[in-house]
Parts: structure tokens; C-alpha cells; sequence
């Protein structure tokens, strides 16, 4: 039971901090999507620089050094992305598009698995699948439209997706806990 308390816990927060971003980009559409280009390229720099830190503390000897040409290829897509942030923003709509559409997918196949088991809350669970889906087909037709109004489409999105995410974590929950009981 620990196992399922804690994987409840993380899928409750992954889908707090989706909501949370989704409001963000709603909000502040403009900013939204250069601040999540420059949030990913300072974490895969952070990545590259502890790679690099390994390699060269690590008292092995190797032929092939994985970590030394990981970090340095890790940087230098971090120095692209700071450098290009508005192209790579423009990207973002059609990526967070598919992530929204396949957890759409993933609701679906939850639905049916409770439909399968008997449990309730199928049809909450499959409203939210096809919901998820139509955002992210919608979000995915145009991808690189006007990009606020695709970070506030986006925003929704998220925002529709992490409130739905945590539902379903509930959800999912709730018939476990019936089940074992």
C-alpha cells in the first residue's frame, strides 16, 4: 500500500503543478512560452554540467566517455535553445498539443479499464479522455497560429488536463481502495 500512496501523492502533485502552468500560460500568454524554453534549456545545462562534473571526477579509466560527450552536447543544446528562444517557442504549441492528446488517450484506456473491473466512474473518467483528445487534436490542426492565442489554447489545455489528471488520480483511487477492501 505505501507503493500506491506514494504514486497517488506524485500523480496529485503532477497534475497540481500541469494546472498550475496551464493558469500561467492563460494569464501571461506573452511570457509564457520564451519562460518555458529558457526553464528547459537551464535545466538540461544544469544536466550537461553535472554530466561533465562526473566525468571529470570519476576516478575510472574509459575509452568511450558517454558523460563527457553527453554534458558538452547537453550545453550546447542549452546555449541553442537561450539563444533561439523564440524559434524554439514557437514549437511549443504543437508539443505540448501531442503530451495533451496522449494523456487524453491514456484517460480513455483508464475509462475502459474501469468499465472493464465494474468500478464507477467510467463516464466522468471517458468525458475527460475525449475532452483531453479534442484539445489536443484542436491544439495540434494549427500549431503555429498567432502564438498567444495558442499559449492561452495551450493554457487551457494544461490546465484542463492537470484538474482532469487529478480527478482521475481519485478516481483511480477510490475503486483501488474498494477493491482491496
Amino acid at each position: 500500500m505505501p507503493f500506491f500512496k506514494e504514486a497517488k501523492t506524485r500523480a496529485a502533485l503532477s497534475a497540481l503543478l500541469t494546472a498550475l502552468v496551464g493558469l500561467l500560460f492563460i494569464l501571461f500568454p506573452g511570457v509564457s512560452a520564451k519562460l518555458v524554453v529558457y526553464t528547459f534549456a537551464a535545466l538540461i545545462a544544469l544536466i550537461g554540467a553535472v554530466m561533465l562534473l562526473r566525468h571529470f571526477t570519476a576516478h575510472l579509466l574509459s575509452f568511450f566517455p558517454a558523460q563527457l560527450f553527453g554534458g558538452l552536447a547537453l550545453l550546447g543544446a542549452a546555449l541553442v535553445l537561450f539563444l533561439k528562444a523564440e524559434a524554439a517557442a514557437s514549437l511549443l504549441p504543437a508539443i505540448l498539443g501531442a503530451l495533451i492528446l496522449i494523456s487524453g488517450v491514456v484517460k480513455l484506456a483508464h475509462a475502459f479499464s474501469l468499465k472493464r473491473s465494474g468500478g464507477g466512474g467510467f463516464l466522468p473518467l471517458l468525458i475527460m479522455g475525449i475532452l483531453g483528445i479534442a484539445f489536443g487534436v484542436l491544439m495540434l490542426a494549427n500549431p503555429f497560429a498567432v502564438v498567444k492565442t495558442a499559449m492561452v489554447l495551450i493554457g487551457a489545455g494544461l490546465l484542463y488536463s492537470g484538474l482532469s489528471d487529478l480527478a482521475a488520480v481519485f478516481f483511480l483511487a477510490k475503486r483501488m481502495k474498494d477493491t482491496v477492501q
